[in-house]
């Protein structure tokens, strides 16, 4: 299962929060519940000829809060895409007190 990292407005985090708790998911679960139905959704209204539209990252950034150009810094490091180094086990040392 892949995992993901959002960065989302303080007052969102907290509504997700509540409304997981509220059906007892964690967060994770309600999420992956919400995005299930907007595509069960998405393919009716495909299917229909409906289809909603998408906002772009400006609307976004100026509904949200976010700072102009926030959605441009994604991915735009030299690094990317940033890769995990192997892991390895570090061997526990006995301290003694």
């Amino acid at each position: 299962m892949t995992q993901l990292q959002l960065d989302i407005p303080d007052e969102a985090a907290a509504w997700l929060e509540q409304q997981a708790q509220t059906l007892n998911l964690s967060v994770s679960k309600y999420v992956a519940q919400l995005i299930q139905q907007d595509r069960k959704t998405e393919k009716t209204e495909t299917e229909s000829g409906s289809r909603h539209q998408v906002k772009t990252d400006r609307a976004l950034e100026k509904e949200n809060g976010w700072p102009e150009g926030y959605f441009d810094l994604l991915g735009s490091g030299k690094d990317d895409p940033i890769e995990r180094p192997n892991q390895w086990e570090h061997p526990l040392k006995e301290i003694s007190l």
